[in-house]
C-alpha cells in the first residue's frame, strides 16, 4: 500500500510536471497595436456661420533690436451678439495665430501680397486642443515670439520697420487683423564710465 501510495504521487507529479511543460510550449499571439497608444481619430472642425470676430493689435509697436522674448500681443473679440464655442481652440494659446510680417522698404506705401512670411513655429500635427466658449463683447488675448529681433542688427541712429498682420489658425471660424508695422530701433549706447578717478 505504501508503494502504491508512492507511485500514484509520483504519477501525480509527473502529470503535473507535463501538463506544465505542454502550457508552457503554448506561446501566445501578441498584438502590436494593443500595445502602442492609440491616437484619436482626426476630427473634422466645419465652419460656423452667423459670428462676428475682431483681432486686433494691441501689443506696443516699437522693438529693440538684440532683444530676446519679443512678442506681439493681438486681442480677440467677440463682436457678435451671441456666445460663440469653438471647438477646435488649441490648448497652446500662440498656435491659435499666424504672424506674418515683411520688411517694409523705403519709398513703399503698402505691403507686397508675395512678400509675407511666417513669423514663429508651425503647430504640431498632434496638439492638444480644448473647446474655448467666448461671449459677446468679451476678449481675450493671444500673444506669438518674434524672435528674428533678437538676431537683428540695427545701426545706431537707423531704424527698421516691418509689416505685420494676423489671422487665426483656425478652420471652423476666420478672424484676420488689419496690417499694422511695427518698428526696430537699435540698444541705447552704453554709456562710457571713463571719467576722472
Amino acid at each position: 500500500m505504501k508503494t502504491s501510495a508512492i507511485l500514484l504521487r509520483n504519477r501525480a507529479a509527473a502529470l503535473a510536471l507535463l501538463l506544465t511543460l505542454l502550457t508552457g510550449c503554448v506561446s501566445e499571439v501578441v498584438d502590436k497595436d494593443r500595445l502602442m497608444p492609440a491616437l484619436p481619430p482626426h476630427r473634422e472642425y466645419p465652419e460656423l456661420t452667423g459670428y462676428r470676430l475682431r483681432l486686433e493689435l494691441t501689443s506696443p509697436r516699437e522693438y529693440i533690436a538684440g532683444t530676446r522674448d519679443c512678442r506681439v500681443v493681438y486681442s480677440l473679440e467677440n463682436a457678435g451678439d451671441a456666445m460663440l464655442r469653438i471647438d477646435e481652440w488649441y490648448l497652446q494659446e500662440a498656435a491659435n495665430l499666424n504672424v506674418y510680417c515683411q520688411p517694409w522698404f523705403p519709398g513703399t506705401e503698402h505691403p507686397d501680397d508675395d512678400l509675407w512670411l511666417p513669423v514663429g513655429s508651425p503647430v504640431p500635427a498632434n496638439a492638444a486642443r480644448y473647446p474655448v466658449e467666448l461671449n459677446p463683447g468679451n476678449r481675450m488675448t493671444l500673444a506669438r515670439e518674434l524672435p528674428f529681433i533678437e538676431k537683428l542688427t540695427v545701426t545706431p541712429g537707423a531704424e527698421r520697420r516691418y509689416f505685420i498682420k494676423a489671422e487665426l489658425n483656425l478652420k471652423s471660424v476666420k478672424a484676420a487683423s488689419p496690417v499694422n508695422y511695427i518698428v526696430v530701433r537699435p540698444p541705447a549706447p552704453e554709456k562710457n564710465s571713463t571719467g576722472p578717478l
